[in-house]
């Protein structure tokens, strides 16, 4: 239980800090949107390279997608809070729990899936949202893949405590059946 208190005391700031953080992010992509010939003046759409001041809808639309991507990252970390709380109180096997783990599973698949297809037709460099250094890469959480990783592991929880809620159902049916027969 201790070690619940230290998570929880741990998450809850950076939680609180995360989501004040968010209408600071929406304030650098707008930002970025509002001076974006100047900051990118081209990039590159389906292999081929276009001027900003040409065509600048892609990069608008790129904006805020990664703008979402960042702020379901963000919910993960609400959601993640939520269910220490729930493990504070010892629901554990709780319908809830379950509900937050495959919530939690699944905005990190969407943001992974949001940065992939990005990722996949448009690039470009800025130092709001796309930062590179020499191996492409900063930090092992900035990899896409990584948030695939743990979403999915949160959603291969959410089975795993299922299936435990459903074994405990029956587990109880079972020892009232006992009793009555006896």
């Amino acid at each position: 239980m201790k070690t619940i208190n230290l998570l929880s005391f741990i998450i809850y700031p950076i939680v609180i800090c995360f989501l004040l953080f968010i209408p600071l992010l929406g304030y650098f992509g707008f930002e970025l949107i509002s001076n974006l010939e100047n900051r990118i003046p081209s990039y590159q759409l389906f292999g081929t390279k276009y001027n900003t001041v040409d065509l600048a809808f892609p990069l608008y639309i790129s904006t805020f997608l990664y703008f979402v991507s960042y702020v379901l990252i963000i919910l993960t970390f609400y959601w993640f809070n939520k269910l220490i709380e729930q493990f504070k109180k010892r629901q554990i096997f709780e319908h809830k729990v379950i509900r937050y783990f495959r919530i939690m599973g699944n905005l990190l698949c969407i943001s992974f899936l949001i940065r992939l297809i990005t990722g996949i037709f448009i690039h470009y460099k800025d130092d709001v949202f796309v930062k590179q250094n020499p191996i492409g890469v900063n930090s092992i959480f900035e990899m896409p893949i990584v948030i695939l990783v743990f979403g999915l592991f949160f959603i291969v929880l959410s089975k795993a405590f299922e299936i435990e809620k459903k074994q405990k159902e029956e587990n109880i049916e079972l020892k009232q059946e006992n009793e009555l027969t006896i």
